[in-house]
């Protein structure tokens, strides 16, 4: 679609991910030569995310959720300046690092890129040399990967490189540092 296309564009990755969700529709002879024509993913939904956002039954639906995946608003069919609307009050100021929930004293996170394909990093920042705990989790809260160790204060990163048996999705993320935790969420693509 590219009007969700020139939203993409607009607002990049960093800030904002354009997702499309494909339920009944042959990914392989359908979908997919129409997915290459843009740069934001689609991927092929058995149901489960259609039952947990679902705002009605027909389609399209878009929605627009934060990054920790919560629904900030739905509507049936297109309308580009109300779609705009819902976006923009939820983006950080450009160039500012959003501060995510839960981190009060100092502990922030990002996860990139997102969609991740194939390797994410996490970047955070500990205000105080601690140990860490980073979980990756399917929605119904499976632990897909841990990675633990020591952080010093400042600036930390992990990698994670996506294995065959992480199917496309949507999945949570959190660090837990010291006595502080945040986290997220990353939409996982072909």
């Amino acid at each position: 679609m590219p009007r969700l296309q020139a939203i993409q564009d607009e607002y990049g990755t960093d800030r904002y991910v354009s997702v499309a969700m494909n339920l009944w529709q042959d990914m392989e002879n359908i979908v997919k030569p129409y997915a290459r024509l843009y740069t934001y993913p689609h991927y092929r939904d058995g149901g489960a995310l259609w039952n947990i956002y679902k705002h009605s039954n027909s389609i399209p639906t878009n929605y627009v959720i934060d990054y920790q995946g919560n629904v900030v608003n739905s509507m049936v069919g297109w309308n580009e300046a109300t779609i705009r609307s819902w976006i923009e009050a939820g983006l950080p100021p450009t160039g500012v690092a959003e501060k995510p929930a839960g981190s009060v004293r100092g502990l922030t996170a990002t996860a990139g890129p997102n969609p991740v394909r194939d390797r994410a990093r996490f970047r955070f920042s500990a205000p105080a040399a601690a140990q860490y705990r980073l979980g990756v989790y399917s929605l119904d809260g499976t632990l897909v990967r841990e990675f633990a160790g020591s952080a010093q204060a400042g600036d930390n990163s992990v990698s994670w490189l996506r294995d065959a048996l992480v199917a496309r999705g949507v999945y949570a993320w959190r660090l837990a540092c010291g006595a502080e935790t945040v986290s997220g969420k990353l939409v996982v693509t072909d």
